[in-house]
């Protein structure tokens, strides 16, 4: 995918041997994954304002994709990472303002509708994005990031300069005026769930905005943030043909489910692009649907293909379905089988080129399938956000089991942080954050606390939200935007298309649940579509990356012990302390505490090697 940076500086006193011209060539080449991908560099405020785009190999030939892309007006100067889909829409609603688009591109709808309107272009745009757009004539930078964060944007500001970038290490290349450090709340947060959340990061000051937020950065520095979108349970979609209230929807689900996910598809889909079917129900309707609409649209003589990833010596009920319906539309089908060479492998390569640490350990399967995938397709469509929207995940299972236990809202936050997600061993997290007087959860805390005041005392809506808000951004959704950001490939998810999440957030629980089985929308319209029954132990695919007493336990365990010997050296007291307080009482090691806490030694000392003046 496409990368973006920028810099606005927002006073003129002088900085010792800083060049802002040749600071922004080497921002950019650090977003740059590949020689071959073309840059592009803009002083579009002279001697202020900077904005700079890394252009992904696979679009080098299309002009409209160049950017920074200017408005008619040319007030208007954009740098954008992502796609938006309502592009129908929005030329409705531009040629009603005397505008007719000049291309096919989706960056160009974009900058005339923020020309036209500024950030109330947020409520019209739908799709996955990360962008930010200069107003020269307010000299006013307007930064915003998609509703679920399948985009990223950090900034960081200070010394009279703020700069943004779509990955972290473009500023880092700042710390030699910002003062920076290795953020010791971010390694508690990580290490006690997995992921760090927005607006944290590894590296303080640097932030990345919350999805679903907008920026606002004027020239004397004054900074807004605000939010353009939040979940709700009364908010009233729009399909193609009329708007859809609430009632309609709970007394009709199947049928207009049907028709949003057919319009998703449209919408999010592309003729070329590889689908992923990893024996989940979500990316097998996914699959289902878009043969369907191929045959509508007369596409039924395209040759698909279809990607799945299996652990070598495992046969999986889900593979045999998902095999039998490719043969059946004239698919082709790739079938992955890993091993734990593939595994050791796909982590070396992601220790290498993280710029902060990821630490859900499917970032591995997703390397190694997006990297097949890459070979022979630009996009790849996958059926991300179907636990969470739909009532896959285990623990609202569990949620039911324990709703005798937990009758308090106050208890939902306890539940969920301390069962329904918990991630190793928890004691030595909270003594090892305890005995540095730090509190890595508050900020994810405060945002259970408000939630539970708009969940209507249903706790399993309350995890659904929680879940949404920070484990699909933070943990699934920044693994797939960082692989797909090293390989130049775009990942699609339509049943994150607007419309379709705020169909499922209106629905009941029961609407999701039924006999302790989840995602039953899913499952039923699946049915509907390939004309059987499916077996519920289809669903229940094993995870590609679990091996007890393996290789690649052993060659954690070996990587984790290399580092520890190399941290008594580290200038970084204060990590080492945490860090040998939390082995010190960890007892219960899995391979996920394992493989988080050896990434994070690797990305702690490629920091330091890297970049000495960061404490």
């Amino acid at each position: 995918m496409a990368g973006i940076a920028g810099m606005l500086i927002t006073s003129n006193h002088k900085r010792k041997a800083f060049n802002a011209r040749n600071l922004i060539v080497d921002m950019i080449s650090e977003i740059k994954h590949s020689d071959s991908e073309p840059s592009y560099i803009r002083e579009v405020l002279p001697n202020h304002c900077w904005l700079a785009y890394s252009q992904p190999y696979t679009n080098k030939n299309s002009k409209a994709y160049k950017q920074p892309y200017s408005s008619q007006s040319g007030n208007t100067e954009l740098v954008f990472n992502g796609q938006i889909y309502n592009l129908n829409e929005l030329d409705t609603y531009l040629v009603h303002n005397n505008y007719t688009p000049k291309t096919e591109s989706d960056t160009e709808r974009l900058t005339e509708l923020i020309d036209i309107i500024g950030v109330e272009a947020l409520n019209a745009i739908d799709g996955m994005f990360a962008f930010a757009a200069l107003n020269k004539n307010e000299k006013s930078l307007f930064l915003a990031r998609d509703r679920y964060g399948q985009k990223n944007i950090y900034y960081v500001e200070g010394n009279g300069i703020f700069a943004f970038a779509s990955e972290i290490s473009p500023l880092l290349l700042l710390s030699n005026w910002i003062h920076m450090e290795v953020s010791l709340t971010a390694l508690g947060q990580y290490m006690s769930i997995g992921y760090i959340n927005a607006p944290l990061t590894a590296v303080s000051p640097i932030r990345k905005l919350e999805a679903g937020k907008l920026m606002l950065v004027e020239m004397n520095g004054l900074r807004l943030e605000d939010r353009f979108f939040s979940l709700s349970r009364k908010g009233t979609l729009i399909t193609e043909e009329k708007f859809t209230d609430i009632k309609e929807i709970r007394s009709k689900p199947y049928k207009i489910f049907s028709k949003l996910l057919n319009e998703s598809i449209t919408r999010t889909q592309s003729g070329s692009a590889g689908i992923i079917m990893n024996g989940d129900v979500g990316s097998t309707l996914l699959a289902a649907t878009i043969n369907q609409e191929d045959k509508k649209s007369d596409l039924s003589d395209n040759i698909r293909f279809a990607y799945t990833l299996i652990l070598k010596g495992k046969q999986e009920n889900s593979i045999q379905l998902n095999s039998q319906l490719c043969k059946q539309w004239g698919w082709k089908h790739r079938i992955l089988y890993i091993d734990e060479k593939n595994l050791i492998d796909s982590y070396l390569s992601i220790s290498r080129s993280l710029d902060e640490p990821i630490g859900h350990i499917s970032i591995l399967s997703n390397w190694i399938q997006m990297e097949s995938v890459n070979q022979f397709h630009d996009v790849a469509i996958g059926g991300i956000g179907a636990e969470e929207f739909f009532m896959g995940h285990k623990r609202y299972i569990q949620t039911i089991k324990n709703l005798e236990l937990y009758k308090t809202p106050k208890s939902w936050n306890e539940f969920y942080w301390g069962n329904g997600l918990a991630t190793g061993d928890q004691n030595s997290f909270k003594v090892a954050n305890s005995h540095l007087s730090i509190e890595p959860m508050k900020n994810l805390f405060k945002k259970s606390e408000i939630l539970r005041d708009l969940c209507e005392n249903q706790p399993l809506i309350f995890m659904q939200w929680l879940d949404i808000i920070t484990y699909l951004p933070g943990a699934i959704l920044a693994n797939i935007s960082r692989v797909s950001m090293n390989l130049g490939l775009q990942v699609r998810s339509p049943l994150l298309d607007t419309r379709l999440t705020i169909f499922a957030l209106t629905l009941n629980p029961e609407n999701h649940i039924y006999n302790q089985e989840g995602e039953i929308m899913l499952k039923n319209q699946l049915s509907s579509i390939i004309g059987k029954d499916i077996p519920t132990q289809t669903f229940k695919c094993s995870k590609t990356h679990h091996f007890k007493n393996s290789v690649f336990v052993e060659f954690l365990k070996n990587k984790v012990l290399k580092n520890l010997n190399e941290i008594k050296s580290w200038d970084k007291d204060s990590h080492r302390m945490w860090i040998e307080t939390y082995i010190k009482y960890a007892h219960n090691w899995n391979q996920e505490s394992l493989f988080r806490f050896s990434l994070y030694l690797d990305w702690l000392k490629n920091i330091s090697k890297r970049f000495p003046q960061i404490n």
